[in-house]
């Protein structure tokens, strides 16, 4: 869980949108979005 957070952290810092990466992936926007408030502590 933590290393796809962190992939998809990276690739919207290089300027993917939320969609070009659930779609690189083969992913739902949703669990984009979940990945992104999923908080690890």
């Amino acid at each position: 869980m933590a290393a796809k957070k962190y992939l998809v952290e990276q690739l919207l810092a290089r300027g993917y949108t939320r969609m070009q990466i659930a779609d690189n992936l083969g992913i739902s926007r949703k669990t984009v979005y979940n990945l992104l408030a999923y908080n690890d502590s």
